[in-house]
């Protein structure tokens, strides 16, 4: 496959496929499937929805506050530590979809296909994500330069590729791994976490965009009444 295809058409396919299955999977309404890529309840859950939560957010820092973040780790110890937390919870929900993987091939029940697509290539993502991290260290400091640029191409479907020619191996693979669990997330019961935060972003919208309608409809009442009123003044005779 050729950097172009890796890197242009599979970003902008994968988030066409997520726009429209995702679209499609938040209007059927209300799922009762457990998501596939946490196990069972308890502390565990908690601690690989946390881990999960800051490897996310680390990332969209990365895009959506490059200068700010680059200015944060000129100083050695912030850096350190940011690299030390990333890794961390990078391994942890790295283990945890390993677990998760092996505990479906031991079961009997039949496994839904795009629970397996999805936690394969979250798998490869996390697994050349942690490798990067190991033999590519310093990846915050260097990727700001490199792969932010790229990704805020990508996201004004304009991509620019030139800064990934000379990338490591690795770093590709990750990548476009990323780029595939974007794609294949909607077709998986782990998007019911999404559909959740959906519901509960609706649930507080919905109210306040309401009240807002009656006011713009009382204030366009008034203002047509008043309109009548200089325009006709001897209906109200």
């Amino acid at each position: 496959m050729s950097d172009y295809a890796r890197f242009v058409v599979v970003p902008l396919v994968s988030m066409i496929v997520f726009a429209i299955a995702g679209t499609f999977s938040l209007s059927r309404g209300r799922s009762t499937a457990v998501p596939a890529a946490l196990p069972a309840a308890g502390h565990r859950r908690r601690y690989i929805r946390v881990s999960i939560t800051v490897a996310v957010l680390g990332h969209i820092a990365m895009i959506a506050w490059p200068t700010q973040l680059l200015s944060w780790i000129r100083d050695p110890i912030r850096l350190i530590a940011l690299e030390a937390v990333l890794f961390t919870t990078g391994t942890v929900a790295t283990v945890a979809v390993a677990v998760m993987i092996r505990r479906r091939l031991r079961a009997t029940s039949a496994w839904p296909i795009g629970d397996v697509v999805f936690l394969s290539v979250l798998g490869l993502a996390m697994t050349s994500g942690l490798g990067l991290a190991v033999f590519h260290r310093w990846a915050v400091a260097w990727s700001i330069s490199t792969l932010t640029p790229y990704m805020r191409s990508v996201l004004s479907l304009q991509p620019d590729v030139g800064q990934l020619d000379e990338m490591p191996y690795l770093v590709r693979l990750h990548v476009c791994s990323a780029f595939l669990v974007v794609a294949t997330l909607p077709f998986s019961t782990a998007f019911e976490v999404v559909r959740r935060a959906w519901r509960r972003v609706r649930f507080t919208i919905t109210p306040v965009v309401s009240t807002m309608e009656r006011r713009w409809e009382l204030v366009q009442g008034r203002a047509l009444q008043r309109g009548r009123r200089l325009m006709w003044p001897e209906e109200d005779d």
